[in-house]
């Protein structure tokens, strides 16, 4: 019999008999782990648990199988999780094979994985709701497991998802911010931030003087140099109207939010202040500069992430070698973005 791969929303018919699931994990997660089997919301009380191994001995009505990590609250960094389904079949040598694609579990505390259930004299399998993951690079690889590990979701569903644009200050002001890195690496943050809040593949950034500059659309993993490529030719504006900056499009559910990152806080803040009176659209400011400049300015009311640069140190290094700050640099691009009254929005502040 052949070996079906399980990926996607591709759908997966096997005989209607016991299944045998395995489970195996890459990483420093070892094998501690632990195959929950659910059915209605419910354990599943049939379930055989021989060592390394589930079998259900039948599937009356739709199943999930979904996995934890044994010994601790959350997966660690890198673990992948493999699994496979076989059909007890003893008369056959070869018996039908599904294998799940990799899944990347770090940072969860739970994970769906896939669901059984019976269909036209057969046991239709679907994986679970999930996507690929793009290298983001070490920052934002990084970034993103922090995001998963704070809202304890590999990602949003469409109900909670939020529209991400950035909005980026090209005025001379800010032009050390693209010489010294600052600007490449809040964008890799952004972008693993925005693989977890988004249901989009891509982003788009505009890079903003006095006036609206091009909007450069593209995937996670490549809008970080299309921006360092669009500054790099383009010429400084004197002045930067922040205000500007376009909102985008917005979620299936009205949210959405523009990161708009610059070294200090706007000259036209009170504008951008205002308008967030009359508009379902968050402006979060990330600025690149000292804590000490940042509130002699007076600081805004608007949702903000002030991440201070160290001295002689590329600020992508800083923050890698700094695993707290990262996290609370993550945490901080979170807050304003999401529904504080969801369950997500409450995990933030932990």
């Amino acid at each position: 019999m052949p070996t079906y791969l399980l990926e996607g929303t591709n759908e997966i018919m096997l005989e209607a008999r016991p299944l045998r699931i395995g489970l195996r994990l890459e990483g420093v997660g070892g094998e501690a782990a632990w195959l929950d089997v659910t059915a209605g919301g419910r354990p599943l009380d049939s379930v055989v648990r021989p060592p390394n191994m589930v079998i259900l001995p039948s599937v009356r009505t739709p199943t999930t199988i979904s996995v934890v990590p044994v010994g601790r609250e959350r997966f660690p960094s890198p673990t992948i999780v493999h699994l496979s389904v076989v059909v007890e079949d003893r008369q056959s040598a070869d018996p039908q094979r599904a294998v799940l694609v990799p899944v990347d579990v770090s940072g969860l505390d739970r994970k769906d994985l896939i669901s059984v259930e019976p269909a036209s004299g057969g046991l239709c399998l679907k994986a679970a709701q999930s996507r690929e993951d793009a290298d983001l690079g070490p920052l934002g690889n990084a970034a993103r497991v922090a995001a998963r590990e704070l809202l304890g979701v590999q990602c949003l569903s469409d109900m909670d998802a939020v529209k991400v644009s950035v909005a980026v200050d090209g005025s001379g002001s800010a032009a050390n911010l693209a010489t010294t890195g600052a600007t490449a690496a809040v964008m890799d943050l952004l972008c693993g931030v925005s693989q977890v809040i988004t249901r989009d593949d891509h982003m788009t950034a505009t890079i903003v003087g006095s006036g609206r500059g091009r909007s450069i659309k593209a995937a996670f993993g490549a809008i970080g140099a299309a921006v360092d490529a669009e500054l790099t030719k383009r010429v400084s504006s004197v002045g930067f109207r922040s205000t500007m900056s376009s909102p985008g499009e917005q979620a299936a559910n009205g949210r959405s939010v523009t990161y708009l990152l610059t070294g200090s806080v706007p000259a036209d803040v009170a504008e951008l202040e205002a308008a967030r009176e009359t508009s379902d659209h968050e402006c979060h400011i990330v600025a690149v500069t000292s804590e000490r400049a940042w509130d002699l300015l007076g600081g805004t009311q608007l949702p903000s992430t002030v991440i201070e640069p160290r001295p002689g140190l590329e600020l992508r290094t800083h923050l890698l070698e700094d695993p707290a700050l990262l996290r609370r640099v993550v945490a901080s691009l979170l807050t304003g973005s999401l529904d504080t009254n969801a369950s997500h929005g409450e995990r933030i502040g932990r």
